[in-house]
């Protein structure tokens, strides 16, 4: 889910409780995000780089688990 204006920072918001460990985001974009030890994901940038922002919108598109959101980084 993408929330927010198409212009500016973003930042993706991880619903931890929802991940189910599939790790496509982490295979679309492994320079934003990585499964933890525990199998859950975690997002390593607090918000996006500019030149990650078409890959990040993938990776929360593709989540099966819809455990991902991309907001705009002022929200």
């Amino acid at each position: 889910m993408v929330s927010g204006g198409s212009a500016g920072r973003w930042r993706v918001v991880a619903d931890r409780a929802a991940c189910c460990g599939y790790a496509l985001c982490e295979e679309t974009c492994p320079q934003m995000f990585r499964l933890g030890d525990d199998s859950v994901i975690e997002v390593l940038h607090e918000t996006v780089p500019e030149e990650l922002v078409e890959q990040a919108r993938r990776a929360v598109a593709d989540c099966p688990a819809s455990a991902l959101t991309l907001v705009a980084a002022d929200d």
